[in-house]
């Protein structure tokens, strides 16, 4: 395996990275104490900032109602990257939920450099069409988790849009 990627050329890097049941949330799927949610977080945030990317597409965030692990992600990111702006597209859109998951996706991204257009969306059953698809698919026990889609403008008025998904892969 190369050490880094090769050269594609481009203005922005996006990265899409499993962050392994973050939950603020302790015992829930994620960390147990205070202690395992900081070095949780610790590791994640090191990795991330090595990485220094405009975009983030995060899988296995804690998916709540109270707790916004994905903006908890993007906080960190800016106190360890202070020339960025992270924000979560759930966060900046005031959506607390994705789909019914105790986990969700998200996408975090620079709001110094690219500015959220239009609402975002989360594909759910009432989206799909019964008679081409067998239902549930995304809503229910043993289904898939809801993709999230975000259009992203950039400095030079170039329109990106991004979809985070995951799919389970047992179950």
């Amino acid at each position: 395996r190369p050490d880094q990627p090769p050269a594609v050329g481009g203005d922005f890097k996006v990265v899409t990275t499993n962050v392994l049941n973050y939950f603020l949330t302790l015992g829930q799927r994620g960390a147990d104490t205070q202690a395992e949610l900081d070095r949780q977080t610790e590791k994640l945030i090191t990795a991330l900032s090595e990485l220094d990317a405009e975009v983030f597409a995060l899988v296995e965030v804690e998916n709540s109602e109270t707790a916004q692990a994905a903006q908890a992600i993007a906080d960190a990111l800016n106190a360890a990257l202070p020339a960025r702006a992270y924000v979560a597209a759930t966060a900046q859109a005031g959506v607390a939920l994705v789909g019914d998951d105790l986990i969700r996706v998200d996408l975090l991204f620079d709001s110094a450099k690219l500015t959220m257009v239009g609402e975002l969306a989360v594909l759910e059953d009432a989206d799909l069409d019964p008679a081409q698809y067998a239902l549930p698919v995304f809503n229910g026990v043993s289904t898939n988790r809801s993709p999230l889609a975000v259009t992203l403008r950039t400095a030079d008025d170039l329109l990106v849009t991004f979809c985070v998904t995951h799919l389970k892969s047992k179950g």
